[in-house]
């Protein structure tokens, strides 16, 4: 037997045991392989180690050797307990996805949990210890878990920037030292191919920041790879985008590095590490189109993209796209990421026909930004002649957008730069679930052509805008795809004492998307919870007669709303451990702040002590704030909807005391609803009315979502705002109806209470029910045409329909 024939018979033999080993395409480099040429789900490689999961279980080689060996004994994460003590986790299962990179290795668990270990001792810990804990602030749940935006990714990876690439150069060409710590992102690519989701160990542990992808939003990726916090992607057609940005390079941590939007000369280079705390350029780099592979005869592209960091700087990372030359042959196409040209390299790749390219389908999603109209308010008074406009937003965790201001005959334009808060709650999908994303602004403008303007238009416009060109963060914003909103000074109002009223700093733009006129305070998404109130394993049918034969499933509906309602209790009891974290965490920067101050310390930027009490302050500020806003909100709306939970379940109780009382049949409280809402129709509560004899012209509404909260805004032409909650409004409702009573006879009254920040002096003097209001009990009087609110004895309101 020649060699030849040799050659074939191994060559063949080779091809029946991979095809029992069943590879898929994720083990692109095949089983237990010599090199690890392409980081997938599956396999990966760093400067320390080839990686590959075989069966639940991780093996691992160092490049130099051959053999594969279970990686540190066991192939699975665990936890040390005798030693760690913080950080004791039970041992999975099996080892699902992983991803290595630098001194790095992350892996993900069957149940999509994240382990991490490092494995350097350069690394900021001790090598080859491994860790479940992820995420600031560190606590009983602070491990991260994939989630209903990122289990069904079609690829993640992870990046470490630290000691191997060493530096990043900013777009001014400007080198930074990683400095002492380094990072490690974690980057996923949704289902949809058009969402970048990713956290780092600074952040909470959570996906809910965000990176837009290439062409404003509408590239559809089929599939990523990170390295060093570079960014691949590729798209259907074979498109492909590079990009290193993040969290800290887009500029999202001011109190760690200095920022800036001017073009300065920096004379430090990269290798030395006080180019760290030099100022880093912004905006980030914008995505980068690679050259495109050109594709002969039988030549193919794959979704199975990889990139590598080989050395230091943003140069220095490889890119390789699996698939088949001219004649058929399996590889990779490779090349640097700044190089023009690929070159194939013919490797022994193992590719699926579903892992090729489909060029028909298309690599452009729908439109993904938004725009907004709205005014600028002055002193929490609306001017009526100034319009504002605000286009191109993504509400990504950064973002640039076009503002536009004008008095009808004079119009001020310029480029703003959102740049996402740290922000210590855990949180899902903010700015699209109700809830917004909070953001420091940077303005960009022609500072010189504020000559140009006159009057009124130029004395406000200078007041706003003079002397903010690149001033870095003089503005602050938040938003959501309802809303967004702009305030000119980066001084917080002083925190809210009570929910549902504010005091505005001097000048804000608010601004809504068009055909939205009022924004939910209150929604599913901000309280999650909330959404399960009328799930249908909580409710019988209201009026329905039902049989001692049904006891077991009025007992399960029974015990289902007491669930709830201990669920609704637990979180909010958790929520308020969390606040008096936040509250604590923020006087511990107050105190920083105040100490570097009278030492001058704030004055000098090493060891970033400026960094540090510029902007901590704000951003633990903001926390605390959405921690007190989101128990107030809990408190309030939980309290209500336990309310009716109450109600719910002691009516179905009544049905199983007929029972006891052997009662065959029993109905259901006919009169019984489930929401506020629901109970204000069947008495005709009105939904607005005015006070038409009032010199300061009068109104209420009720709330915009009174399925959950039972309350009206009373609203002054003065500018007064007073929210007016119903209190045990269902349960009166309720007896009311159950009487039978009529209105003429019997008028339904309810108690209330006040909520107010500021009275107008003009009301004060006018009506003296406005005195002291939030201190004074309130009834509400209701007769079926007549609706009078009383604060105390006085009369607020009084209107007729």
């Amino acid at each position: 037997m020649n060699f030849f024939n040799i050659k074939k018979v191994f060559f063949i033999a080779a091809i029946f045991l991979i095809s029992d080993l069943k590879i898929n395409s994720q083990d692109a480099s095949g089983f237990l392989p010599d090199e690890i040429f392409l980081r997938t789900m599956t396999q990966s490689h760093c400067k320390y180690f080839d990686f590959t999961i075989v069966d639940g279980r991780i093996y691992a080689k160092k490049p130099s050797e051959k053999k594969w060996r279970l990686f540190l004994k066991t192939g699975l994460p665990y936890s040390k307990m005798n030693t760690t003590g913080l950080d004791e986790f039970p041992i999975p299962e099996r080892v699902a996805e992983i991803s290595a990179d630098g001194d790095s290795l992350y892996v993900f668990d069957n149940n999509g949990i994240l382990y991490t270990t490092f494995l350097d001792r350069s690394a900021p810990e001790s090598p080859f210890v491994w860790k479940r804990a992820f995420g600031f602030p560190k606590g009983e749940n602070g491990f991260l878990k994939q989630d209903e935006f990122t289990k069904n990714k079609r690829a993640w990876s992870m990046g470490c920037r630290r000691k191997d690439v060493l530096y990043h150069t900013d777009i001014y060409g400007n080198e930074h030292h990683y400095g002492t710590m380094g990072l490690e992102t974690i980057y996923f690519l949704t289902e949809d191919g058009l969402h970048i989701r990713f956290t780092d160990s600074g952040l909470p542990a959570d996906f809910s920041r965000q990176i837009q992808v290439p062409l404003n939003g509408r590239f559809i990726s089929e599939s990523l790879s990170a390295s060093a916090d570079t960014i691949f992607l590729i798209g259907a057609k074979g498109t492909m985008y590079t990009r290193l940005v993040d969290f800290d390079t887009m500029g999202c941590d001011p109190m760690w590095f200095q920022y800036t939007y001017d073009k300065l000369e920096q004379k430090k280079k990269g290798k030395n590490y006080f180019s760290n705390y030099s100022p880093w350029a912004l905006p980030a780099e914008e995505w980068l189109e690679q050259p495109k592979i050109q594709i002969e005869g039988k030549g193919r592209l794959s979704k199975i993209i990889s990139i590598a960091q080989n050395g230091q700087g943003n140069g220095a990372r490889i890119l390789r796209v699996a698939g088949t030359d001219k004649d058929g042959n399996t590889g990779f196409y490779e090349k640097s990421i700044f190089d023009s040209e690929w070159k194939f390299v013919e490797k022994e790749i193992y590719l699926e026909e579903s892992d090729f390219l489909d060029s028909t389908k298309n690599e452009l999603g729908e439109e993904a930004e938004f725009s907004y109209t709205g005014n600028l308010i002055i002193s929490d008074s609306t001017k009526e002649n100034f319009k504002c406009s605000l286009k191109g937003v993504s509400l990504m965790s950064e973002d640039k957008c076009i503002f536009e201001i004008s008095d009808g005959e004079q119009t001020f334009s310029c480029t703003l730069f959102p740049l996402e808060k740290w922000t210590y709650p855990k949180r899902k999908n903010p700015g699209f679930d109700g809830t917004p994303r909070n953001y420091f602004i940077t303005a960009e403008f022609d500072e010189s052509k504020l000559e140009n303007y006159s009057g009124e238009f130029k004395k406000i416009i200078d007041e706003i805008f003079k002397n903010k060109n690149h001033n870095l963060f003089a503005f602050t914003g938040e938003g959501t795809k309802e809303y967004f909103e702009i305030g000119i000074n980066t001084k917080r109002p002083k925190l809210l004492k009570k929910p549902f009223s504010s005091k505005s700093v001097k000048y804000i733009f608010m601004m809504t998307r068009e055909g939205i006129e009022e924004i939910p305070k209150i929604s599913e998404f901000a309280l999650p919870l909330l959404k399960d109130f009328k799930n249908e394993n909580l409710l019988l049918e209201q009026g329905r007669t039902y049989s001692i034969q049904e006891r077991s499933l009025i007992q399960s509906k029974i015990n289902e709303n007491i669930k709830y309602r201990e669920l609704l209790n637990s979180d909010l009891e958790q929520f308020e451990e969390l606040k008096k974290t936040a509250r604590h965490t923020r006087w511990g920067y107050s105190a920083l702040d105040f100490i570097t101050t009278i030492t001058f310390l704030n004055k000098i930027n090493f060891p970033k002590i400026k960094q540090l009490s510029t902007y901590g302050a704000d951003l633990l500020a903001t926390n605390f704030s959405s921690f007190e806003e989101l128990v107030q909100y809990r408190n309030f709306v939980y309290r209500r909807v336990i309310e009716l939970i109450d109600l719910r379940i002691e009516n179905y109780e009544k049905l199983i005391q007929d029972f006891d009382n052997n009662e065959i049949y029993s109905t259901l409280n006919p009169n019984l609803r489930n929401s506020f809402s629901e109970y204000f129709d069947e008495v005709s509560l009105p939904r607005k009315m005015k006070m038409e004899l009032s010199k300061n012209n009068i109104a209420i509404e009720q709330f915009n979502d009174v399925s959950y909260l039972p309350a009206y805004y009373l609203k002054t032409k003065n500018g007064t705002v007073v929210t007016i909650v119903l209190k045990n409004s269902a349960k009166k409702i309720l007896e009311f109806l159950n009487d039978k009573k009529n209105f003429e006879a019997s008028p339904l009254v309810l108690n209330a209470e006040f909520i107010s920040e500021e009275i107008s002096e003009i009301d004060l003097k006018e009506n003296k029910a406005f005195k002291r209001i939030s201190n004074k009990k309130g009834t509400i009087e209701w007769n079926g045409k007549t609706l009078k609110i009383l604060s105390g004895k006085k009369i607020l309101f009084e209107g007729t329909l």
